[in-house]
């Protein structure tokens, strides 16, 4: 079997300047696909710019309520919308940013969440509706098989069991729905303040894609410009700007070609 890696840049449409590191990064090859941020501030600007951009694809990158209080969400806001009884006003708020981008011309390939909100153990209970609009509007979704299967193995060795089990059952569920998943996602999921170089990351990275598995994988990364207006002197934006200058690196895609990766969409990955 062949290995198939999804490239992503996520965060599109949270400003201008985030949204021309994107561009760059789509017209060197270097990403094949980047989710959108409907509710950000460089939403139009971002529309624009796909224009251009036909050969890579695009994802709805949802944003809840806890996410970011300021930013201006399309459905009502409940206090909580987390808790079992709200969770249909989750869908609603999807659907919402959903139809938004749809109106503007996006045809979304897939559906991810900021800071995987959706996927966090306390709020599994949002991932039902969330599969359930996925497999009604035809979405891959942002949740690994392989790493579910793999859990669902140890979670009788663990603290935390029901949760453990949730997350397997919901990467069933999707199953049982024909919602595409990946068999493994990757990106920088080690302590940020363990992270003191470029280099660090790069070797982070290119550890990932030289043990790459079989079937299809996404490698997300969140790419930024020092220029952006939300830019901090924090770890968390130098990893950003690193992620840039990762991909960029002309050693992603040496690594690419030497471990015989195919670079894909969304959707070209589950018609493989």
């Amino acid at each position: 079997m062949a290995k198939y890696l999804i490239v992503n840049a996520d965060n599109l449409g949270i400003c201008q300047e985030t949204n021309a590191a994107i561009e760059r990064l789509a017209q060197a090859g270097r990403i094949t696909s980047s989710s959108l941020t409907v509710v950000g501030e460089g939403f139009i600007d971002a529309v624009k710019r796909l224009e251009q951009l036909k050969h890579i694809g695009v994802g709805l990158h949802v944003e809840l309520p806890i996410d970011y209080d300021k930013r201006n969400l399309l459905s009502e806001k409940p206090q909580n919308m987390y808790e079992k009884s709200e969770s249909i006003r989750a869908m609603k708020e999807i659907a919402a940013q959903f139809e938004k981008g749809k109106n503007h011309g996006i045809a979304f390939d897939h559906l991810n969440s900021n800071c995987d909100s959706l996927e966090e153990e306390r709020r599994v209970d949002c991932l039902p509706v969330c599969l359930h609009f996925c497999a009604t509007n035809g979405l891959p979704f942002r949740y690994a098989i392989r790493h579910q299967e793999e859990l669902f193995e140890n979670f009788l060795k663990t603290d935390n069991k029901p949760a453990q089990k949730a997350q397997y059952q919901v990467a069933r569920f999707a199953q049982q729905k024909d919602v595409d998943m990946p068999e493994q996602i990757l990106s920088y999921h080690a302590p940020i303040q363990e992270l003191t170089t470029y280099q660090g990351l790069k070797e982070y990275y290119l550890h990932l894609l030289k043990n790459l598995p079989d079937g299809v994988s996404e490698l997300y990364v969140q790419p930024a410009s020092e220029k952006s207006k939300f830019f901090e002197d924090t770890i968390e934006w130098k990893k950003r700007i690193w992620d840039y200058q990762f991909l960029m690196d002309t050693d992603f895609l040496k690594v690419i070609q030497e471990e015989n990766i195919e670079l894909v969409t969304w959707r070209e990955a589950f018609k493989k």
